[in-house]
């Protein structure tokens, strides 16, 4: 990854009172780290679930997730998001490290997601 060419995206989702961000990111800059902010928020796909995130007032499954962020990422490319292989680069990969941070809780038995309920406040 060409980290000089990425730091001008990762900034705009650092930075503070900056009204185009959303505000699941907000509440993870002032959760963690900037070092943390930078791993965390590197993923287009783990920023797009934040913002899914945020307007959930319920855990949702996954696959709703997987699908919502494939019709994003649809829209922004020429190349169809595939919604399965999606959910399963979420419960191996995204939706781990969110709940290792403690931004999002993941039940991997049910397949659920939902902001942490203490961070949910901060979203807001």
């Amino acid at each position: 990854m060409d980290r000089c060419r990425d730091e001008p995206a990762l900034e705009r989702y650092t930075m503070s009172n900056t009204t185009s961000q959303p505000t699941g990111v907000t509440a993870v800059n002032e959760l963690l780290t900037e070092s943390e902010r930078y791993d965390v928020l590197q993923s287009s796909r783990r920023r797009i679930a934040l913002s899914v995130l945020e307007h959930e007032s319920a855990p949702i499954h996954i696959d709703r997730l997987a699908s919502t962020i494939a019709a994003q990422e649809t829209a922004s490319s020429d190349d169809e998001a595939d919604p399965k292989r999606i959910a399963i680069s979420l419960h191996h990969n995204h939706l781990p490290k969110l709940d290792d941070h403690g931004i999002v809780e993941y039940d991997t038995d049910s397949k659920e997601v939902a902001f942490t309920p203490s961070r949910r406040d901060l979203a807001r």
